[in-house]
């Protein structure tokens, strides 16, 4: 059975426990004691607790995106958990604490915003020597809820289709690009992507092309908060 990539992170000890147990084991088939891997994580509220139809839609993806997984990018939900269930249908169930619990850890790192339905946040884990860092100094903020509604985006569908067909894309013209040769290189086992050096911006340049340059502005790297050590993160005091 392959790893999902689509991850419901549950509370904030079960996100830092996932990832770093990820990355360890890429380092360790590798042999890569540095690297870096994108990351993206999903702030959405359910309707009980406010959520709106952009929140319920992006849900309503989760099985979908894993599905299509893009070989590049992980994707946590904070504060949602596949629920126990003797059904062979999977159910995920929102946990308020266990959201609130990443949120102030976000909030402790400076990322003060968040559009309060459903948020999209692409950043780099750099991993060294057995350390995470989590890099908010550049990275990728999305409001979809205001997105949509200042249209900006066509729909949340085709905007997380096109960051999975640029994914898609940039994996498929990686081994043709003399640069990305050098710095990429995809896990057999987790089928994750790592590199030397971010890669948001080829991700972006192979996104443009999918929802059109002209719609590029949504979405760009700038600083949204500071560089985390992934062992203090949500400690308070992080630096």
């Amino acid at each position: 059975m392959g790893f999902e990539k689509t991850i419901a992170a549950g509370p904030l000890r079960s996100f830092k426990y996932r990832l770093l147990e990820r990355m360890r084991t890429l380092s360790k088939e590798s042999r890569y004691a540095e690297f870096v891997m994108p990351v993206a994580l999903l702030l959405v509220i359910d309707k009980d607790n406010g959520g709106d139809d952009t929140a319920d839609e992006v849900l309503r993806r989760f099985f979908l995106v894993d599905a299509e997984s893009c070989d590049v990018i992980d994707f946590y939900f904070a504060g949602w958990q596949l629920a126990d269930t003797d059904s062979l249908k999977k159910r995920l169930v929102f946990d308020v604490d266990a959201f609130a619990s990443v949120r102030e850890a976000l909030r402790n790192a400076g990322m003060g915003r968040f559009g309060g339905y459903a948020d999209l946040v692409l950043l780099d884990a750099h991993y060294a020597d057995g350390r995470v860092q989590l890099d908010f100094t550049r990275a990728i903020h999305v409001d979809l809820s205001e997105a949509l509604k200042t249209k900006k985006i066509a729909s949340v569908a085709s905007f997380l289709e096109a960051l999975i067909d640029a994914a898609h894309r940039l994996r498929d013209s990686a081994a043709a690009d003399p640069e990305l040769g050098e710095t990429w290189w995809i896990s057999d086992h987790l089928a994750l992507a790592i590199a030397k050096k971010s890669i948001w911006q080829y991700i972006l340049d192979k996104w443009g092309q999918v929802i059109g340059a002209n719609k590029i502005d949504a979405v760009c790297v700038r600083r949204v908060g500071r560089s985390v050590d992934l062992a203090s993160f949500g400690s308070g005091d992080a630096r």
